[in-house]
């Protein structure tokens, strides 16, 4: 039964959905293991980052989950902002990492994890809010817009709301990578 007790949803999405972060914590080890740092690439990676990781704070200042949908900030520009803003975070340490062999698998992990993540979430959103889905769904982006960008509604950011979804916790791991990559390149060099 879903959590909104309206029928199931779909088990491997729902399982997806449910273990992301401890299967992009797995992924993260065994990319850290193949990085070949340079100077060059961390510093591009990290301007990366710092632009994925402004994004999902961003987002996470305007979402109020399970109320209705959010549709002002980045929630008007593409529907997902913050697995975008993952997007971003990830192609940031491919660059970081400086083995461009990492890239495809990178891709590949990403579409497979958020494809059924955003599965599970957008049928959630289609059994709780139909009428309110169905028009969103309609003038927004799943993830970024190829052609005319939809029209930007502000809304309000609360770093209330970006304490709430625990967006802060975010920061620390990413620091972390971060300096692991950076001694892997001062050790390894």
């Amino acid at each position: 039964m879903s959590e909104s007790g309206r029928g199931p949803l779909p088990v491997l999405p729902t399982l997806a959905s449910r273990y992301r972060t401890g299967l992009s914590a797995v992924s993260a080890v065994a990319f850290l293991a193949f990085a070949t740092p340079t100077p060059v690439s961390l510093k591009w990676g990290m301007v990366i980052i710092l632009l994925g990781e402004v994004l999902r704070v961003w987002a996470s200042g305007h979402i109020v989950k399970n109320d209705g949908i959010t549709r002002e900030g980045p929630y008007s520009l593409s529907r997902n902002p913050l697995y975008a803003g993952n997007f971003i975070i990830g192609t940031g340490f491919v660059v970081a990492a400086g083995n461009l062999w990492i890239a495809p698998f990178f891709l590949v992990f990403f579409a497979v994890l958020y494809s059924f993540t955003i599965s599970y979430e957008e049928q959630f959103l289609q059994m709780m809010f139909p009428e309110e889905w169905e028009s969103y769904r309609n003038s927004v982006p799943r993830f970024f817009s190829l052609g005319v960008l939809p029209n930007y509604v502000s809304g309000e950011f609360t770093w209330e709301l970006v304490v709430k979804h625990r967006e802060v916790r975010n920061l620390p791991a990413l620091l972390i990578a971060a300096i692991i990559l950076w001694l892997k390149y001062v050790l390894v060099k």
